[in-house]
C-alpha cells in the first residue's frame, strides 16, 4: 500500500510579514503593468519554464501562455506598441491568501475601471514561490466575468434576479423606465401581470446558471441560451418583452435589443420571403408596438398594416402577434 502525505495548508495571520509581502508582490504586478514599467512587471515573476500565464475572456476566449519567455515577449509587445489598457483604477476586493512553506496561494476579485466609463469585473488567482527569500509569481488566472461584447444597455442577474452588473448608467435609466424598476437590489417589473412574467422568466433562465446543464443545452441546441420573455401588452395592444441570454453562471437582461432584433429580423426575412413592408410592420411590432402605432409611424393605414399582418401568419404559420413574436425572436 502507498502512503500518502497530506499536507496540511496553514494559514499565517493576516499581516505577517510572509501575509504582506505577497500582498505586495500581487499589488507591485498590477502596477507595473498598467503603468507600463517592464523592468519592475518582470521582476515580481518567477523566470522559468513553469510559469504560467491564464486569461479567459467572453469575448476573446482562453488565453494561455506557458513558460517564462512566451509571457515576456508577449509583454514585452504589448508594451513596446503601447497597448497597456486604459485603465484608470483598479480595487482588489476579498483577498484571501494561503501560504506553506515556500509557496503561496492567492485568489481575489477584481473591479477595473476604463477611460471610456466601462468597468470589468475579474475572478483572479496568484500562485507564488519564495525564490532566494523573495515572494515571485509562478502562476497567473484571471478570469473575467462580465464582457464588453454584449452591447451597451446589459445588466447581469445572479439566481434570484438580483443585480450583479451592468453596463454604465443602466441602473439610473431604471428610475424612469417603463417597464423595469429596481426593488431592494432585484429587478421587477412595473406591472404586477408583467413581474409575474419576468420572475417566472428568470426563474426559467436560473435553472440553467449550473456548468453541466449549460453544456448540455449547447450540445443539444449548438448555441448559447438567449429567448424572449414576453411580459404582457401595454394600453395600446403592443408587446412587452424582455431579451435573456444566460452564460458566466448569470442572466443578462439586454435591455436595449435593437441590434439584436434587426439582425434576427433581416434573417426571418429571407426565410419566410417577407416583402420590405411586411418586415417594416414585423420591426414595430417585435419592438412593442400596437398595430395603430405601427401604422402611424409607418406612414400607412391601419387596414395597409392589418393586411402585411395578415400575410406574416400565412407566411409564418402562426395566428397572433405574441407567437410571431416569439418565432421572429427565435431566428438564429
Amino acid at each position: 500500500m502507498t502512503n500518502l502525505t497530506l499536507l496540511q495548508s496553514s494559514t499565517p495571520p493576516e499581516h505577517s510579514p510572509d501575509w504582506r509581502a505577497v500582498e505586495a508582490k500581487i499589488i507591485a504586478e498590477t502596477e507595473s503593468f498598467r503603468e507600463g514599467r517592464h523592468t519592475d512587471w518582470a521582476a515580481c515573476w518567477v523566470q522559468n519554464s513553469d510559469t504560467e500565464y491564464v486569461c479567459v475572456m467572453p469575448n476573446t476566449g482562453i488565453i494561455s501562455m506557458r513558460g517564462w519567455n512566451q509571457i515576456r515577449q508577449h509583454i514585452t509587445r504589448v508594451m513596446k506598441d503601447d497597448q497597456v489598457c486604459s485603465q484608470i483604477r483598479y480595487e482588489r476586493k476579498n483577498l484571501k491568501i494561503h501560504i506553506n512553506g515556500d509557496m503561496a496561494w492567492a485568489r481575489f476579485d477584481g473591479v477595473s475601471w476604463y477611460k471610456d466609463g466601462c468597468s470589468l469585473d475579474t475572478y483572479e488567482t496568484r500562485v507564488l514561490e519564495k525564490c532566494e527569500g523573495q515572494w515571485r509569481i509562478l502562476q497567473a488566472t484571471i478570469v473575467t466575468k462580465h464582457g464588453n461584447d454584449l452591447g451597451h444597455g446589459i445588466m447581469s442577474l445572479n439566481a434570484s434576479g438580483h443585480v450583479v452588473w451592468s453596463s454604465p448608467g443602466l441602473i439610473d435609466r431604471l428610475k424612469t423606465h417603463p417597464v423595469f424598476i429596481l426593488s431592494h437590489g432585484r429587478l421587477r417589473a412595473r406591472r404586477p401581470d408583467w413581474d409575474t412574467n419576468l420572475q417566472a422568466g428568470l426563474a426559467d433562465a436560473a435553472a440553467y446558471h449550473g456548468d453541466f446543464e449549460m453544456h448540455k443545452f449547447t450540445s443539444i441546441n449548438g448555441g448559447s441560451l438567449r429567448f424572449p420573455i414576453f411580459l404582457g401588452e401595454t394600453d395600446e395592444g403592443g408587446l412587452v418583452l424582455a431579451h435573456i441570454l444566460v452564460r458566466d453562471q448569470m442572466t443578462y437582461l439586454q435591455m436595449d435589443g435593437d441590434a439584436l432584433i434587426e439582425r434576427r429580423l433581416h434573417l426571418a426575412k429571407s426565410i419566410y420571403r417577407m416583402s420590405d413592408g411586411q418586415l417594416a410592420v414585423a420591426r414595430h411590432v417585435v419592438k412593442g408596438d400596437g398595430l395603430k402605432a405601427a401604422a402611424g409611424a409607418l406612414g400607412i393605414s391601419v387596414n395597409t398594416a392589418r393586411t402585411h399582418l395578415t400575410r406574416l401568419y400565412e407566411k409564418t404559420g402562426v395566428n397572433t402577434q405574441t407567437a410571431l413574436v416569439r418565432l421572429l425572436l427565435s431566428t438564429g
